[in-house]
């Protein structure tokens, strides 16, 4: 009998060991991303982490060497998960900054981002809401130039959204329509 718990101990510490290399790569690569300013791609890498949660808190029940192991863990999830709620938070003031001072299309780009990571935050939905009525007094080819100067600083998203926006209101803007299918073609290239 005490041969037959050591083997499951045997298998259930390859089992931790493995939980614990995925979930610590998945979080050192998370990191990794959100220190280049890639925000998003590292939110999305550091929630797989929650693929383990429950199972995760079931090996803790075994031992209290797991329990202790697995707390680190959480304890590294929620200092990187921290690092993006600040960046979050820096993003939802300066977007209100740019919305006060009338930078309208900055403002928007900061509350787009949000929503990229959080689809639900109220603030930055309210906000986007006020600033797409201010921009759209604006006329097509102060959309498209929006559109060019998004792209210019590698948001492609954002100029996708302006340069369809022109097509809107100017179902024949050729530009815009060009540069929609290259923007599509650039995003499909870096995966997003």
């Amino acid at each position: 009998m005490a041969e037959d718990s050591s083997v499951v101990f045997e298998i259930l510490d390859g089992v931790v060991n493995s939980v614990w290399d995925d979930c610590m790569g998945d979080i050192k690569e998370a990191e990794n991303y959100i220190n280049r300013g890639k925000i998003y791609t590292g939110y999305r890498k550091l929630n797989q982490v929650n693929r383990y949660r429950k199972f995760i808190s079931q090996l803790g029940e075994f031992k209290e060497d797991y329990k202790k192991k697995l707390n680190k863990i959480y304890i590294r999830y929620g200092e990187v998960k921290k690092k993006i709620d600040n960046i979050i938070k820096t993003w939802e003031e300066k977007g209100i900054e740019e919305y006060n001072n009338k930078n309208y299309t900055k403002a928007e780009e900061y509350f787009r981002k949000i929503l990229d990571i959080y689809p639900d935050n109220m603030t930055a939905l309210s906000y986007l809401k006020k600033t797409k009525a201010k921009l759209s007094k604006k006329d097509p080819s102060q959309l498209y130039m929006q559109g060019v100067l998004a792209y210019t600083k590698g948001d492609y998203k954002l100029a996708l959204y302006y340069w369809e926006e022109v097509l809107k209101i100017d179902p024949d803007n050729e530009k815009a329509r060009k540069n929609i299918y290259r923007t599509k073609e650039k995003l499909q290239s870096i995966g997003e």
